[in-house]
């Protein structure tokens, strides 16, 4: 029964196969629910074909959970701010839409065994966990409390004991979240479980208990006793069954009055034990599922393992009477009735003690061959266990509990049956079939009964179209990339990653056998395809950019021959078979180039020209013309115009830039404008997916075109070749996950649409309702069953056998002729070294014969070659040092010597003038003239006019200087001479008023009168002369006793006289002392001063044509810019005048030179004419100008002699 495609009911679902290593869940017996693609399937676990539930709404769902008693199934969709769907099964309806979970990604749901809860958990950055409650008869989930885990869950689980306890565990944790109410409070606790150095990865719950059994990194397994000790505290009601049939009215009662309380987790270290530790585990324990009893776990490396665990408490029946009553007195040191609901933890149990004695022991294995584990679950009759892996597979492994009970009961080692080699514990009972890793190709053959994939697990596999049931499968060396079919004669080329090509052939009953195989590319063989008459195959590489040419003239494919090849300078990023002209036996083919570029070939016919393989681009009539955008995909069509009666070729193309582009072919040679013109505009440019993608089919017929993008989306659009309107989007729907690679390939058969895709998942749909026209389903009929074939899973390029591609090949027969061109060189250098080997051993022989004083050493015979090389290398590198030396040295004088003939220089007038002075012409070369200044006359005068002008500035202001100087020093001996004589006036007068008052009080002492003279005088505020200290000599030729005078008057006057004249060596002027004992010194006299008149007069002789050097600025004087900018061209023209001055003697030499050159022919011819008036025979025997002088002394002496 087919399912029309969710929101799109133009897409009809008839079966899909694959796998992407999602969780599973049982459903029935023989059927499973799981992710597909973007769909959600039920995978028949017995070989049926799988059915269709629901198509995913978003870009992917990421994680499911799935309630066996409800039926329902909730999905997380892959979106910023994903949100958690519940679906329910039995009905086909959306139950409830979860939101504000994540911001990134729900990580994990679980819901609880009696399907009452359900949690969500989300990974960076809010780490949130949420518990929401299900109510099934009113269809609605309510959240309860959330909160953050302060890291990232991978897994969750609900206690099947209590719907109240959640473990999870992820990055190494694990912890123990419980929810309980108190009043109107609600409290979600978090405790980390903590088991020494162990480090969790996995966990899961034992089956009736609340016991945790823990999978570490290193192998080890524990098990973590949770059971509560105290009972939660609640409040109970009168009636038991009143108050559970009023619980959840209460809880919405009182919801809107409820507070949670901070969550705190807290490190708890509760009642843990180490059960075993797995020997070579082959990595972390990533999966544990629990039964009665033992455990089944599993690894990194796929192996499972079945180990015994002590056995569950398990409740005893009480016996009647005392044991009765005792428990009765214990109910009643409660304060209320005991609490009987499921998952009740305070009822008594008693544990079997045998059991509990038991060790734990690995009982049972099974290898899986499989990368890695990501789902496996117990069927519910514990017979059958569910297995999903990482490479797609899906298996079913059925548990033999009559053999391994026993196994699982013993209490110790020494107890176990004997197994023969025949009994197993457990085997694989099942096998889904599918592709280990992306579909790269499809194809049909056989009428289109059969369907032919290739991957790029390196198989190749046949189906059957209308079931996808496999038939056959080819297991090749390396990944499969590319696939053409040939329906004529069942024939399937593919193209391998390591260059082949293959060749394989399918019989009636579908079975495939590899019929010829050639390598062709030195790297990858990425495309491939057959030309319309099935007579030529194409194939094209990224990696060595060649596109090869070969023919198929038998048919059948049996030997298929080179042509040869064309290397383009990008790489191809796709290619189709252009329209085929009925007037013309011609075939093209179109190339996609990587830097934007639409390339047209001519099929040769014959091989390559001249024994090479490799054909250049007017062989094969190259054309090309540029496009905007590289297209990773191309097909091309045509279409007839009625009214011009023309026929337009059109190319089909999916661009990088994840857009439709529709090119039409030019008709004229011209408009194919080659690599360097300007991109030609496109006909159409549709928006199409949100990724970009390779997968591209044209409908000619039918006229619509199938694309299929990276984002997992399939598109079909109409009306693709209306040269008037754009084509019409009539499908868009979301077959693949968006976010694992999307679609691959596409093949169109019969109104059905097979799609490959990244995740090895392969559709199959009805797409008779969008405009292509449904066919009749070809039926494979009864076909015998299909030989299971092993898994081969793919070699890495350095464990394949080494081989040759055909252009190696040719390569080396032409180096192998070339090799026997040169044999007999090579065979006289080996006579030449076999020579020297026998002159070698007789110097040895002779060395061996000779005396002991004369024989040498192995050291000084032998030559150490090992150290000659060391030495050669060594002074090699010290010489090549010195080259690198010389030749800096020699690129910095080089460059300095170009810079200055570049710069100071002219361009020789004339390269080379032939003079003739003597016999034969010696050249002469001209001379070289200095280059002109190259700056501005005209700024160059200016700056000297400039410079003239402050140096006159200059000048003038020094003279205004001295006058001034001048002016002011007459000024100063004025007013000096001025002072002095109005000190000598108070000294005369102080003088004669002290003569008066020594003749009227004669009896008075020295010493009083002075100080009574001095302080009248300070009273009345006058200042007075200082007197100054006498000579000890005085001038009358005698002593003064201590430097006291010898008269009164004798010593005024004196002082008075010695203010006028200072003494020697001292500068003139008076000293005056003020009233407050402070001394000012009168200026000097100037009277009578010599006045330097020198440079008064002197008139400064500028002349505009001086040289430049006279208006130079020294360089104490550069203070500015202004300065610094006329120096400059001060400097430039200096240099002018030293070059203008080189060229005129230069200039002068040069004439000299010709004259001296003149001359000297002159001479030649005198000479000349004298040789022959003396009588000499023949010529003269003339020296040349570059001849030594003692040469030519001995000319002049022959001559004399002759004379």
């Amino acid at each position: 029964m087919s399912i029309s495609a969710h929101g799109n009911p133009k897409l009809i679902y008839e079966f899909g196969f694959g796998y992407p290593g999602t969780p599973l869940h049982y459903v029935s017996h023989h059927s499973a629910l799981g992710i597909c693609g973007n769909a959600l399937i039920y995978y028949s676990l017995s070989g049926g074909q799988n059915r269709h539930l629901m198509w995913g709404p978003g870009y992917g769902i990421s994680v499911t959970a799935y309630s066996p008693c409800l039926d329902f199934i909730a999905y997380a969709l892959k979106d910023l701010k994903p949100v958690v769907q519940i679906y329910d099964c039995s009905s086909n309806s959306e139950v409830a839409q979860l939101s504000d979970l994540a911001e990134v990604e729900v990580t994990c749901l679980a819901f609880s065994v009696d399907g009452s809860r359900l949690v969500t958990a989300s990974s960076e950055p809010d780490f949130k966990l949420i518990l929401w409650d299900i109510d099934k008869e009113k269809r609605t989930v309510t959240k309860l409390i959330g909160d953050q885990t302060q890291w990232c869950a991978r897994n969750v689980s609900f206690s099947p004991v209590s719907a109240d306890r959640v473990c999870i565990s992820g990055n190494g944790n694990l912890a123990l979240w419980t929810y309980h109410r108190s009043f109107h409070r609600v409290f979600f606790t978090g405790k980390q479980l903590l088991a020494g150095s162990c480090v969790p990865e996995s966990h899961t719950w034992a089956t009736h208990s609340d016991i945790i059994y823990v999978g570490c990194q290193e192998g080890e397994l524990l098990s973590f006793n949770v059971k509560p000790t105290e009972p939660p505290k609640v409040v109970v009601s009168a009636s038991r069954d009143k108050e559970t049939k009023g619980r959840r009215a209460a809880e919405k009662d009182t919801k809107e009055k409820e507070e949670p309380a901070e969550v705190k987790v807290k490190d708890l270290e509760p009642k843990w034990q180490h059960l075993i530790t797995l020997d070579d585990p082959g990595g972390p324990v990533t999966h544990v599922c629990a039964r009665d009893g033992h455990l089944v776990v599993v690894g990194d490396g796929g192996l499972m393992r079945w180990v015994t665990v002590p056995r569950e408490p398990v409740e005893k029946k009480k016996k009647e009477g005392g044991k009765k009553a005792k428990k009765k007195r214990k109910r009643m040191k409660r304060d209320g009735k005991e609490d009987r609901s499921k998952g009740d933890e305070s009822e008594d149990f008693k544990s079997d003690d045998s059991a509990v004695e038991k060790e734990a022991r690995v009982v049972c294995e099974l290898a899986l061959n499989v990368p890695e584990v990501k789902s496996m679950e117990y069927r519910e009759d514990g017979l059958q266990l569910l297995i999903g892996a990482s490479n797609g597979l899906i298996a079913t492994v059925r548990v033999n509990q009559q053999i391994l009970e026993p196994q699982l009961s013993a209490t110790s080692p020494d107890l176990l049956p004997t197994l023969t080699s025949m009994e197993r514990g457990a085997e694989i009972d099942w096998e889904s079939e599918h592709h280990e890793g992306p579909v790269m190709a499809l194809g049909f053959i056989r009428g289109a009964k059969f369907m032919v994939t290739a991957g790029k697990d390196s198989t190749v596999r046949v189906w059957t179209s209308d079931r996808g049931k496999e038939l056959s499968r080819a297991c090749l060396k390396a990944a499969q990339t590319c696939m053409a079919t040939s329906e004529k004669h069942n024939i399937v080329a593919t193209g391998a990653a390591n260059g082949f090509i293959n060749v394989l052939k399918v019989d009636q009953i579908g079975r495939s056998t590899v019929s010829f195989n050639l390598k062709l590319h030195t790297g990858s063989l990425d495309q491939i395809s057959l030309s319309h008459t099935e007579h030529f195959v194409v194939t094209a590489s990224k990696a060595d950019g060649r596109f090869f040419f070969c023919s198929n003239k038998s048919g059948d494919f049996e030997n298929l021959e080179l042509l040869g090849y064309i290397v383009l300078p990008n790489p191809i990023l796709a290619h189709t078979w252009d329209i085929h002209a009925q007037d013309s036996s011609d075939l093209f083919v179109l190339l996609s180039l990587a830097r934007g570029e639409i390339v047209k070939l001519k099929l040769p016919v014959d091989k390559a020209p001249n024994g090479v393989l490799v054909f250049d681009g007017p062989a094969l009539r190259q054309i090309s013309f540029r496009i905007p955008i590289p297209l990773n995909a191309i097909a091309s069509g045509k279409y007839y115009l009625e009214k011009e009666e023309v026929e337009r070729r059109v190319v089909w193309g999916f661009g990088s830039d994840k857009k439709l582009q529709q090119y039409r072919l030019p008709d004229n040679f011209s408009a194919w404008t080659g690599s360097d013109a300007m991109p030609h505009a496109a006909h159409f440019n549709i928006p199409g997916h949100l990724k970009p993608g390779n997968a591209l089919v044209l409908g000619t017929f039918e006229g619509v075109l199938v694309t299929g993008g990276e984002d997992g989306a399939i598109q079909i659009r109409s009306q693709v070749f209306d040269p008037l309107q754009a084509p019409q989007k009539v499908l868009d729907v979301r077959l693949y996950d968006g976010f694992t690679g999307g679609i691959t390939s596409i093949a169109v058969v019969n109104g059905r649409i097979y799609t490959g895709g990244a995740n090895g998942v392969i559709f199959c749909c009805d797409t008779s309702q969008c405009g292509l026209r449904r066919g009749k389903q070809v039926s494979a009929g009864d076909l015998p069953p299909r030989t299971k074939a092993v898994r081969v899973k793919h070699q890495p390029e350095d464990e394949q056998t080494a081989e040759l591609s055909v252009v190696q090949i040719h390569e080396q027969n032409v180096e192998t002729r070339y090799m026997q061109s040169g044999q007999p060189y090579r065979a006289s250098l080996t006579g030449k070294i076999q020579q020297i080997k026998q002159a070698f051993h007789l110097i040895y022989e002779e060395n061996e014969m000779a005396p002991e004083l004369e024989k040498l050493t192995p050291k000084e015979l032998l030559v150490d070659t090992e150290l000659e090389a060391q030495l050669r290398e060594k002074l090699q590198k010290a010489v090549t040092e010195v080259v690198e030396k010389v030749k800096f040295s020699d690129a910095k004088k080089d460059i300095l010597a170009a810079r200055i003939k570049q710069e100071c220089y002219e361009s020789m007038a004339d390269p080379e003038v032939i003079l003739q002075p003597f016999c034969t012409g010696y050249p002469v070369q001209s001379f070289p003239i200095r280059k002109e200044a190259g700056f501005s006359t005209r700024l160059a005068s200016l700056a000297k006019q400039l410079r003239i002008i402050e140096m006159r500035e200059m000048h003038y202001t020094k003279q205004l200087n001295k006058k001034l100087a001048k002016e002011a020093a007459i000024v100063a001996a004025k007013e000096a001479e001025e002072l002095a004589a109005q000190e000598a006036a108070k000294s005369a007068a102080f003088s004669s008023a002290m003569l008066d008052e020594g003749s009227a009080s004669d009896a008075v002492g020295e010493g009083e009168l002075t100080n009574r003279s001095r302080d009248s005088i300070f009273e009345d505020g006058e200042s007075v002369v200082e007197e100054t200290k006498l000579p000890e000599q005085s001038p009358s030729g005698g002593e003064a006793v201590g430097g006291v005078p010898g008269s009164r008057r004798g010593s005024v006057s004196e002082g008075a006289v010695n203010t006028a004249r200072p003494p020697d060596g001292e500068e003139g002027g008076a000293v005056v002392v003020n009233a407050d004992d402070s001394t000012v010194k009168a200026p000097p006299t100037t009277m009578g001063a010599p006045v330097d008149d020198d440079d008064d007069d002197m008139e400064l002789s500028i002349s505009e044509t001086a040289p430049a050097d006279s208006f130079l600025y020294s360089s104490f004087e550069l203070t500015t810019s202004k300065r610094k900018r006329l120096q400059r061209f001060l400097l430039f023209m200096q240099l002018q005048e030293i070059r203008s001055a080189f060229n005129a003697k230069m200039v002068s030499a040069k004439q000299n030179k010709i004259q001296l050159i003149q001359k000297i022919h002159e001479m030649q011819v005198r000479i000349k004419d004298l040789f022959r008036m003396l009588g000499g025979q023949g010529e003269c025997p003339l020296l040349q100008i570059n001849e030594s002088v003692e040469v030519i002394t001995l000319l002049y002496t022959s001559m004399s002699f002759i004379s």
